[in-house]
């Protein structure tokens, strides 16, 4: 008599278990493939009856909204053109390299005629809002009331925005040294003290800080919070100093404020630094690239100044120490005969701070 083994019965107890298994299987998907056929005509009606009340819908006048989400601003233009729509921009901050993030509605939602979309698109750490409209001949009280609205909002969010001014200088210079830069090996004078008019013998730092507050003013009047390094002469703060003030108060953007010398006194002009890119700028080099064009077309457009373009600079402790965007403006030559002259008017000094106000107020999106 032959005896059963353990592991001949282990395997005969298997091959029952996986064959009641593989049967369990196959009536399962076979109940989900007949639940799936009956329901099948029923998805058909509600997909028929969706598609028949956006018919309906896009009869009344409304008709889905373009996807602009990863298209870029001028992308996001063309494709509203197309669609007999408007893009309104708030400012204009390089429309190729901005990519749309958010818009609402969304892709595929109706909208219609008459309906504002907002989208806002993003680079680094720069938020560009625009609105799209509809071309409308008859303007709404709805129109109107949204558009006082958004103006009051504007209005609203630049008491929310800090900028910090850096009047270049002070009366006298510290030549002790300090770090270019976050432990850099590489040292540079704490404040060195800047040049004088060929005329009015006036020190840069004076002009400089004249400048500064009249700029203050300005922005102050556009209910933008200002925070000033220094409102005196007489102080001792070196550039590493004048970064942290920045800094410490989060500023959106840190604006220094100089005036240009040269040993060619037929040298004349504007002109606006920004930093270089390295490491101790790497987050923020773009943005003060923005905003040192943003200015610098500004401050032409409002003085007549030659335009002596833009400058990266590498070597500038009050750059390097920065964790903010940062330029700095040279208003024009105190070594030049003629510039000396403007830059000691009062209403020169004006125009000055209006253009440099304007191009700040553009960086800031709250430009008209």
């Amino acid at each position: 008599m032959r005896v059963k083994t353990s592991s001949f019965i282990f395997f005969k107890t298997t091959k029952r278990f996986l064959f009641f298994f593989i049967l369990f299987l196959f009536f399962f998907f076979l109940s989900f493939a007949c639940a799936g056929k009956q329901r099948k005509p029923f998805l058909k009606e509600e997909l028929k009856e969706a598609k028949e009340k956006k018919e309906e819908e896009l009869k009344k006048g409304y008709f889905p909204m373009p996807n602009l989400l990863g298209k870029t601003l001028n992308e996001a233009q063309i494709i509203c053109k197309d669609l007999n729509l408007k893009l309104k921009w708030e400012e204009n901050l390089g429309r190729e390299s901005h990519l749309i993030v958010w818009q609402m509605p969304s892709s595929g939602e109706l909208v219609k005629e008459g309906w504002v979309v907002w989208i806002i698109g993003e680079e680094s750490e720069i938020k560009v809002r625009a609105s799209v409209t509809i071309p409308d001949s008859d303007t709404s009280n709805e129109k109107m009331v949204f558009e006082k609205v958004r103006k009051e909002k504007i209005r609203e969010k630049k008491s929310s925005y800090v900028v910090c001014l850096d009047p270049g200088h002070q009366r006298k210079a510290n030549l002790e040294l300090e770090p270019i830069g976050p432990g850099s090996p590489v040292m540079k004078e704490k404040c060195r003290g800047g040049t004088k008019g060929v005329l009015t013998k006036k020190p840069e730092s004076q002009v400089n800080l004249e400048i500064a507050l009249k700029l203050k003013e300005v922005l102050e009047r556009e209910k933008v919070k200002v925070v000033m390094t220094r409102t005196s002469d007489n102080v001792n703060l070196s550039n590493v100093q004048r970064a942290a003030i920045a800094n410490k108060h989060r500023v959106q953007i840190f604006v220094r404020i100089h005036a240009d010398g040269s040993l060619n006194s037929s040298q004349r002009g504007a002109s606006t630094l920004y930093p270089a890119r390295n490491k101790w700028t790497e987050l923020f080099y773009q943005a003060s690239f923005k905003a040192a064009k943003l200015v610098q077309s500004e401050l032409v457009k409002s003085t007549g100044l030659k335009d002596n373009g833009l400058v990266a600079r590498s070597d500038l402790s009050g750059f390097n120490w920065s964790r903010v965007p940062v330029i700095l403006v040279e208003v024009g030559f105190l070594t030049n005969p003629e510039e000396d002259r403007l830059l000691n008017q009062p209403d020169f000094q004006r125009k000055i701070a209006q253009g440099i106000a304007q191009g700040i107020l553009k960086f800031l999106s709250l430009g008209d």
